[in-house]
């Protein structure tokens, strides 16, 4: 009996831990990595379920951001993207920079990275 409540035990605690690395997983899933590093940028790439691509460039010589940070900028961004998409307000194919929080909070969003 101890034997098996030390497994159901391990395996409450591992589906925790699977819900966490799933998240984590998604979010590595959509994030592509670096498409093109030079000399002077470095060009990460993330794509959407629905293929929406988001392109992040940034400067090499300035102290480039953690991976970790990255990912997590693209994961922030994918949800303000759903956020703003879901808008029964917009249309499909619409520039989207006529929303001005969406802008707004694209712009904190590459502040903060």
């Amino acid at each position: 009996a101890a034997a098996q409540t030390q497994n159901e035990k391990s395996k409450n605690g591992s589906k925790g831990q699977n819900s966490i690395t799933t998240t984590n997983n998604k979010i590595n899933q959509n994030y592509i990595g670096i498409l093109q590093p030079s000399d002077t940028h470095k060009t990460h790439g993330y794509v959407t379920a629905s293929r929406v691509k988001f392109i992040l460039i940034l400067d090499a010589q300035k102290p480039l951001p953690r991976d970790q940070d990255i990912k997590i900028f693209f994961d922030n961004l994918h949800r303000t993207w759903m956020r703003a998409t879901a808008n029964p307000f917009y249309r499909a194919g619409r520039v989207i920079g006529s929303m001005p929080k969406f802008v707004k909070s694209v712009d904190n969003l590459m502040l903060k990275l």
